[in-house]
């Protein structure tokens, strides 16, 4: 599978992971929207955070990810997640809104959940 089909089925695959979470099994977590054009608004911010910023964090966490065998890894993606609500409430996308609660515990919940979820997603690209 090429770059381009790997990054779109990453988007597609985030953006529906937004949705289900949203609608389906987590909606006191957070708010939004809740158009398609939202969602996949989310999967992309979601996606390029991930692209760019992930690698950085898992290098600068690496020690952390160590002694804790690889559970520190939830957090980093919690910060992602953070990142991405972060930028969301700096309107860079004006027609998604999201907020969560402010409890930091549920973006580490979050980021568990996009850790299994994208782990998956990618053993069934490979």
């Amino acid at each position: 599978m090429g770059f381009l089909q790997k990054t779109i089925l990453t988007i597609l695959g985030n953006s529906a992971l937004f949705w289900a979470l949203h609608t389906r099994f987590v909606p006191y977590m957070f708010t939004g929207t809740g158009n398609t054009a939202s969602y996949l608004g989310l999967g992309i911010l979601f996606s390029v955070v991930n692209y760019f910023l992930k690698p950085i964090l898992k290098l600068i966490s690496f020690p952390l990810s160590f002694l804790t065998l690889g559970l520190f890894g939830f957090i980093v993606n919690g910060a992602l997640i953070y990142a991405v609500h972060f930028l969301v409430k700096l309107q860079i996308l004006d027609f998604v809104t999201l907020e969560f609660t402010e409890n930091y515990l549920y973006y580490i919940i979050l980021g568990a959940i996009f850790s299994l979820a994208n782990s998956i997603l990618h053993w069934f690209e490979n």
